[in-house]
């Protein structure tokens, strides 16, 4: 047992003595007698250097643990981070082989200087990042090694432009207040954070983690830039492929008997389907006006061209209801849209196949071939053709016109505008 008191010269040449590289080992209270030596006098609050005017420089790697949360309301990114700390305490240095070959111990922070790292973006209040439970490591030559962790959460302005195929760039800037470069300098000795810990996230894909050594007045900063790439299956599944569905059901109203009665609460129900879907992405998206998400748009388009639908049910139910006899103007307006084309199809057939029947008889009769030939009254029969046709539309016919006109246009609106926007959503993932 070494007395107490003992000084380190002593301990030096009794308790630590090699003799041909054969070492005898140090008792518990012979390693904290070492441990208050070398501690004896020394400042925590100082700069680790000997000359003043001298900078002290932070070696940093980091590695990334997980993406725990990145809440789209609110903004607030949260990241698992581990910090690889490095630099040297030129104060504290020994010979290993005088101490029984001990060339490094641990030491809790609270008992040695160690920089303090802030992170500027932090959404909640401003504290050191480093955990100061996790112990350091001092080697014989001053070299100090720390590997703190700690849960980050930092701000991070979202663009929902394209949501939910959307891509995020979040930046975390971590820094020392206290210092300036003519001080202390954090540098980084990487270029990528490193990724050999971390674990998927469900909702978010990383697309990249970089680090940069910036400066921003007289204090060097840690710029960690993240990617992150939204996973859109569910939201495809969930959200994108029921609008678009029901876009196209709701057309179907026109394709409904009229008798049937169910056109309008078919046409109100899809209506409110698209509200309740309206509510539900107001519950995912962050309500930003610049910008604002592509499906904003789209939701509010179904919602007009829904109301347009409701509208225009209306308008063909009252149509099949009129009692009065149709209009000319009207009837020659349906005409030409509907049967025009229709009838004189027919008439250029019945005509060339009577004309061929004349023609054959003729052949039969004279043995020679005759030259076809159109009868000189098919014009006056297609006239009077036209003319009865018109004469026996109906408002039930007016109606079944309206119907197929305002489905095919309404079709083709809606297949322009979904095509639009999905361009544009993909247009984004190939960038």
């Amino acid at each position: 047992m070494v007395p107490k008191g003992i000084s380190l010269a002593v301990l030096h040449f009794t308790v630590f003595p090699c003799m041909v590289h054969v070492c005898i080992a140090a008792t518990a209270s012979e390693y904290q007698s070492f441990y208050t030596t070398i501690f004896k006098d020394y400042n925590k609050r100082l700069l680790p250097v000997v000359n003043i005017g001298d900078v002290a420089d932070i070696a940093l790697s980091t590695e990334l643990i997980s993406i725990n949360d990145f809440n789209g309301l609110t903004g607030e990114l949260s990241v698992t981070i581990l910090f690889s700390l490095k630099w040297t305490e030129e104060r504290i240095y020994w010979t290993p082989l005088d101490y029984g070959n001990l060339s490094s111990f641990l030491v809790s922070p609270e008992e040695l200087w160690y920089p303090q790292l802030f992170l500027r973006q932090s959404s909640d209040r401003i504290t050191d990042v480093c955990n100061t439970s996790i112990m350091m490591r001092l080697f014989s030559d001053g070299t100090v090694t720390w590997t703190p962790g700690n849960v980050l959460k930092s701000t991070c302005s979202m663009d929902v432009t394209f949501f939910p195929f959307d891509k995020q760039l979040c930046e975390l800037t971590l820094g020392s207040f206290s210092y300036t470069v003519t001080e202390s300098t954090l540098y980084s000795t990487e270029e990528i954070i490193g990724l050999s810990f971390f674990f998927k996230n469900s909702q978010w894909e990383l697309s990249s983690a970089t680090i940069q050594n910036v400066t921003y007045g007289s204090t060097s900063f840690i710029h960690i830039q993240l990617s992150l790439i939204r996973r859109s299956q569910f939201f495809v599944v969930y959200i994108i492929v029921p609008i678009i569905v029901l876009g196209v059901l709701n057309s179907m109203v026109f394709v409904m008997p009229a008798s049937s009665g169910e056109r309008t609460s078919v046409a109100i129900t899809t209506f409110l389907a698209f509200v309740v879907y309206m509510e539900l992405i107001n519950g995912i998206v962050p309500e930003n006006s610049e910008p604002m998400a592509y499906i904003y748009y789209f939701l509010n388009f179904l919602m007009m061209y829904s109301s347009s639908i409701m509208l225009l049910c209306i308008v063909s139910l009252r149509i099949y209801d009129i009692k009065t006899d149709v209009p000319v103007t009207v009837k020659q307006a349906i005409w030409f849209l509907t049967f025009r084309c229709f009838k004189c199809k027919n008439i250029k057939k019945r005509v060339r196949v009577e004309v061929d029947t004349d023609e054959t008889v003729s052949r039969i009769s004279e043995n020679v071939l005759t030259p076809r030939k159109i009868r000189p009254e098919s014009s006056d029969e297609a006239n009077n053709v036209t003319s009865d046709d018109i004469s026996d539309i109906t408002w039930y016919t007016v109606g079944k016109t309206f119907d197929r006109y305002t489905f095919g246009i309404l079709n083709i609106a809606f297949i322009g505008f979904t095509v639009t926007m999905l361009n544009q959503l993909n247009a984004n993932l190939s960038l």
